[in-house]
């Protein structure tokens, strides 16, 4: 029936997620046993924690459109009123009421619930990536003080007035470098090699938390800039509005292609103001091409500054734009909002 169907798709992510968090009981059991096991479990914990992650977003798009199919109901032609896509369903039997009691349960689980667990992973990554870079950048800070104190102190020989004359200039530098070492656990005063031992651990803690940071929840945010790491919410509201207004204004087709505009319109503002997505550092072995394909863009690039005033040719232009698509994922999300909105609209008027 169309209840059993419609709550086996809702119930797939919960039985996938089930399943990370079996396999992980699992190692953590195993873990108990051997400490090389115990390290295992560990990393496999932030990969299953990014794995959930992924299997959410994946399956975000679809929970929307299920949640949202028992609310909209269509008048048929023998003036029975039913579910679109269900119908032999008629809207307010008995069926129907236990469906959108459900859907309303997953409405807040579901299309509430998972933005604000994704939010809240991006603030703690966010969190946790700020906190270990400031960590790591005053250590090393803090080492060149230590260094350039060292230097300094040297520098005089046995001038004991000199140094004494530095190092009351540097009062703040020295402080800092005592705040340091005493919130390392290296005493103040103590030798080189330990203060050395000690930046380098704070240096390579900090490079386990962003690494560990990326594993759990470098899905949401790794294919952006830092000034746009929650731009993954912006694309889930994008795509929500979309299928909301697909499913929910089925027979107005000028209502849904006015909405669908203004939707992409959005959209592409913010892509255009914002260009959240970084730009891809192509391989050597993709550069790799045919000489007579470097050779006109070269020719195209050199034309083109050496005469501002020429008006360059429709495969100069091709072959520039063909460049920046392949490195700037920005220009081919521009365009493919651009595409989908004309597609979407014409499906809507044209149906």
């Amino acid at each position: 029936t169309y209840e059993l169907k419609w709550l086996a798709v809702l119930v797939t992510p919960v039985g996938s997620l089930l399943f990370i968090a079996l396999l992980w009981a699992l190692m953590r059991a195993a873990g108990c046993a051997s400490k090389r096991m115990a390290q295992r479990a560990g990393d496999f914990e932030s990969r299953a924690i990014g794995m959930s992650l992924l299997l959410l977003q994946v399956f975000y798009l679809t929970l929307v459109g299920k949640t949202i199919e028992p609310f909209d109901c269509a008048k048929r032609t023998d003036g029975r009123l039913t579910l679109d896509a269900a119908p032999d369903v008629e809207c307010g039997s008995a069926q129907h009421l236990r469906v959108r009691n459900m859907a309303m349960v997953t409405l807040v689980v579901y299309v509430l619930g998972i933005p604000l667990l994704f939010l809240r992973s991006l603030r703690r990554a966010d969190r946790d990536i700020r906190s270990a870079k400031s960590r790591r950048d005053e250590v090393l800070r803090i080492k060149a003080v230590r260094d350039e104190l060292a230097a300094k102190s040297d520098h005089g020989g046995d001038d004991a007035a000199r140094r004494a004359k530095w190092r009351r200039k540097s009062t703040t530098r020295a402080q800092d470098l005592a705040e340091l070492e005493s919130g390392v656990g290296v005493g103040v005063g103590a030798g080189d090699d330990a203060a050395a031992t000690a930046t380098r651990r704070i240096v390579e803690e900090a490079h386990d938390v962003m690494m560990r940071t990326e594993v759990r929840y470098g899905v949401l945010y790794r294919r952006f800039r830092d000034t746009a790491r929650y731009w993954q919410l912006a694309v889930m509201l994008r795509k929500s509005c979309f299928v909301f207004v697909v499913l929910q204004f089925t027979g107005r087709p000028a209502v849904q292609a006015t909405l669908l505009m203004l939707v992409f319109m959005l959209a592409q503002w913010g892509q255009l103001t914002f260009s959240p997505y970084r730009e891809i550092v192509m391989p050597k072995s993709a550069n790799r091409c045919c000489r007579s394909c470097r050779s006109r863009a070269k020719s195209a690039v050199s034309s083109t500054h050496a005469d501002p005033t020429q008006k360059p040719s429709l495969l100069r232009r091709s072959i520039a734009f063909t460049k920046r698509v392949r490195t700037d994922p920005n220009v081919m999300e521009t365009s493919t909002l651009l595409c989908s909105a004309l597609i979407a609209c014409s499906g809507a008027i044209y149906y």
